[in-house]
């Protein structure tokens, strides 16, 4: 069992919502808050359900970001601390280890910088980068951690295009690279892991000024393992769906509600389901 298999953290380095791509206002910053109720359960194998084990965890985050200008560009650097409970469960679970995880998670920095800025028009298109360094909490003889022992990195694009005065589409591919886990399980195993491919996508319709209901879906390849330099033969193949809402309750403060989902998925752990809620504020 690899150690992402029994990690809080989701697959993707930035978990997007709507409007994560439209543009802020230069001088003007945004702190939004975030916290995730979600049940994982595999241990899946070639696509079938092998070994019966399931995790509960609940974590809550915390975003800053302000935009600014640079060289003419629109900058906005990012950092997002976390922090998780999680409990590991089933038959599958081996006798006398720990099955309970608390703490802190991995710190995510980064920076979106914009490339096309048409408000009227929500007509957006920018460019992230972002680093989760091994700043959680990890032990190596646990099954069960909140963080990664390990860096991650990623390059997002995201494109968001208005139709009309109330639809609303937003496409974000993102390319996500690994470093090795040299601490992975007792004994000192390398953990080793393929890049990621990803592309989530939001379908959006504002009903009133307020409120506006969407649907999503992520698309996840590749993310292979291997322990020791022995290849695992195990790319994710994960297909997810989204269900939520968002109340615009002034011009400064929103907030959204998210259900989610895994279709399917051919290795690892499967989301049963997740619902989150984020409260964001603008200043």
């Amino acid at each position: 069992m690899a150690c992402p298999l029994v990690s809080a953290a989701p697959a993707a380095v930035n978990d997007l919502y709507p409007t994560d791509f439209y543009g802020v206002a230069e001088g003007h910053g945004t702190i939004t808050g975030y916290v995730f109720d979600r049940k994982q359960i595999g241990n899946y194998v070639n696509g079938r359900h092998s070994g019966e084990i399931a995790i509960t965890s609940h974590i809550g985050a915390l975003r800053m970001s302000r935009c600014f200008s640079l060289a003419g560009w629109k900058v906005a650097p990012v950092m997002v601390i976390s922090g998780a409970e999680a409990e590991l469960s089933g038959r599958s679970v081996p006798h006398g280890i720990a099955t309970h995880a608390s703490g802190y998670a991995d710190l995510r920095i980064g920076g979106t910088i914009g490339l096309i800025d048409e408000p009227r028009e929500r007509n957006f298109l920018a460019i992230n980068v972002a680093t989760v360094w091994p700043t959680g909490q990890y032990e190596k003889s646990a099954l069960l951690n909140i963080g990664e022992n390990r860096r991650r990195q990623a390059l997002t694009l995201g494109w968001v295009k208005g139709f009309g005065k109330d639809l609303t589409l937003e496409l974000s591919p993102e390319w996500a690279w690994y470093q090795s886990n040299t601490e992975a399980f007792p004994g000192n195993v390398k953990f080793d892991q393929r890049p990621t491919q990803l592309l989530t996508g939001y379908l959006s319709y504002r009903f009133s000024s307020a409120i506006t209901g969407f649907v999503g879906a992520q698309i996840t390849e590749g993310g292979e393992t291997a322990l020791n330099g022995i290849s695992q033969n195990n790319p994710i193949h994960c297909r997810r769906a989204y269900l939520g809402g968002s109340y615009i309750a002034s011009k400064t403060h929103a907030f959204n509600l998210r259900f989610a989902k895994d279709e399917s998925v051919r290795s690892g752990l499967k989301l049963e389901q997740e619902l989150s809620a984020r409260w964001l504020v603008q200043f």
